[in-house]
């Protein structure tokens, strides 16, 4: 979804160059650091908004509410707020900013064809990646945030290397154990609220069925960085038999 997230980076900059979330997730407390978090994904949310057209469909709409509300609900954290929303593009994919934000492109939804099971899958990982702090570890634990911590580099100065950093990091895919833990995090969660589970793996089978198709193509060439999705249906399989999930 290289067009996307482009598109997000060029816009957010601005707004995330105030920085103030920085410095609470350096140094406070969890609920500093949940607190900072919805505040940039918020503001990365509404700018994303201005430049993407977003489904306003009632049923899509509502369709996201209750299966994502069901998967909230059954968070033991409920400290972070989840919102979902669909974005009308042809590009399959699915992403979530920091602090609990998650959108879904319609081209994804149709390619479940209305299957509330494997929309929970898709969403119930997208809130791993939330949960785990996959997004933020990344920048936490990166080399210019540990340098600019330790040396008392300006504020200011620090702020816009995170922030350039940040940006740069959305364009990436997860390693390989994050989307793996986000797969069996996700699984359990929608087990928990009701969904089956094994709709991940029915997912899975058709998006490699989909990139198969393509070829070499954006959705080929984005996934090419995720783990095969051999591998991740195996994994998921694997889990359900021992009914770890």
């Amino acid at each position: 979804m290289g067009g996307l997230f482009h598109s997000l980076g060029r816009i957010t900059g601005p707004v995330l160059r105030k920085g103030k979330w920085v410095l609470q997730s350096l140094t406070g407390s969890e609920a500093d650091v949940i607190r900072a978090e919805f505040e940039v994904g918020r503001d990365m949310a509404h700018a994303l908004a201005q430049e993407v057209e977003i489904d306003s469909s009632p049923a899509t709409g509502q369709l996201l509410a209750e299966v994502g509300g069901q998967l909230a609900g059954r968070l033991t954290n409920r400290q972070r707020e989840f919102s979902f929303r669909a974005i009308l593009s042809p590009e399959i994919n699915a992403f979530a900013l920091p602090g609990g934000f998650v959108f879904v492109t319609r081209a994804l939804l149709d390619l479940c064809g209305g299957d509330r099971n494997e929309v929970a899958c898709i969403l119930a990982h997208e809130m791993a990646h939330v949960v785990r702090g996959h997004a933020m570890n990344r920048i936490m634990n990166s080399t210019v945030v540990t340098i600019a911590s330790r040396t008392g580099v300006a504020a200011n100065v620090m702020r816009h290397r995170i922030v350039e950093l940040g940006l740069r990091l959305l364009h990436n895919a997860y390693s390989q154990d994050q989307e793996l833990e986000a797969d069996a995090f996700g699984v359990r969660l929608a087990r928990s609220a009701g969904f089956d589970p094994r709709a991940a793996a029915g997912v899975f089978r058709k998006l490699k069925e989909k990139g198969d198709a393509l070829g070499d193509s954006e959705l080929a060439g984005y996934f090419s960085s995720h783990p095969p999705f051999d591998l991740r249906i195996a994994e998921l399989n694997r889990l359900l038999r021992r009914k770890a999930v």
